[in-house]
């Protein structure tokens, strides 16, 4: 994982190895400057890795379920133009598409299949498209 490909705000795993306090397990964390600059500086005291983007996060950002599909609640654009992120789960293999929608017809585009297999990937792309952080729905 490269700083380059995260932002302040995107969730990431973090554990400490410094010998003085040596934590056992990893963290889920929003990363912030910090991280930032121990990743980019190769900080050899904490470990960071990205999150492999499952069922449950999915569910977490308050995508829907309905069968095989995880879908996004926001539609995304204008009135004549909408949009709509689709992850199908085939076979513990996902794909992520772009429903797009104009003038009342639907068209899918298919993200590059190994774009998006973390959480962190999944909140850059929904901040590209939306302007808005994807962040843990709570209930």
């Amino acid at each position: 994982m490269k700083s380059k490909d995260l932002r302040i705000g995107n969730y990431i795993e973090v554990k400490c190895i410094a010998k003085e306090v040596g934590f056992d397990d990893f963290d889920v964390q929003e990363c912030n400057l910090q991280n930032l600059i121990s990743i980019s500086n190769g900080n050899k005291d904490f470990l960071f890795k990205p999150i492999p983007l499952t069922e449950e996060w999915l569910l977490k950002f308050g995508f829907k379920k309905f069968c095989n599909e995880f879908y996004s609640n926001k539609i995304i654009g204008e009135s004549k133009s909408e949009y709509r992120i689709i992850f199908r789960i085939n076979n513990n293999i996902s794909d992520c598409l772009i429903k797009e929608k104009v003038n009342d017809r639907e068209h899918y585009n298919t993200v590059l299949p190994r774009f998006i297999r973390e959480v962190h990937q999944l909140q850059n792309l929904y901040f590209a498209l939306t302007g808005e952080e994807l962040t843990i729905k709570t209930k």
